[in-house]
């Protein structure tokens, strides 16, 4: 009935993603290059994030959009629910499969998004993380 109504083929799916793809180009380009920017500085604080690019964070932060099933997750201080870690999980596990090369952004953006905080931060750098978050 979807097909013949709209008149195309393209599996439900793609449509989506499409859509959502249109959505964050046209409507949340300040969004993410504010949450780029924040990563930018944050990346800073690590050795072996330091040389990220803004352009490869952008382009993590727009899949990870881009794959999330839901509109939004609940991270505080007190970290995440257990459906809210699973969900950024597979979030990201499919993020990595569908831009590999951007997995090292990838992987850095998990860790902010699951409250990981390396011990050598300090408490205001781990409230920034939980801010980008």
């Amino acid at each position: 009935v979807y097909h013949r109504f709209i008149g195309n083929s393209t599996p439900y799916e793609t449509l989506v993603d499409d859509k959502k793809r249109l959505i964050i180009g046209k409507h949340l380009t300040g969004d993410i290059d504010n949450l780029a920017n924040l990563l930018k500085h944050l990346s800073g604080l690590y050795r072996y994030a330091s040389d990220f690019t803004i352009y490869a964070l952008k382009g993590a932060l727009v899949e990870i959009m881009a794959v999330f099933p839901v509109y939004r997750t609940y991270i505080s201080a007190e970290g995440s629910s257990k459906a809210d870690r699973e969900c950024i999980q597979q979030v990201i596990t499919k993020a990595r499969e569908n831009t590999p090369v951007f997995l090292n952004e990838l992987n850095f953006i998990e860790k902010f998004l699951l409250q990981e905080f390396d011990e050598s931060l300090t408490q205001e750098e781990k409230e920034q993380q939980r801010y980008f978050a």
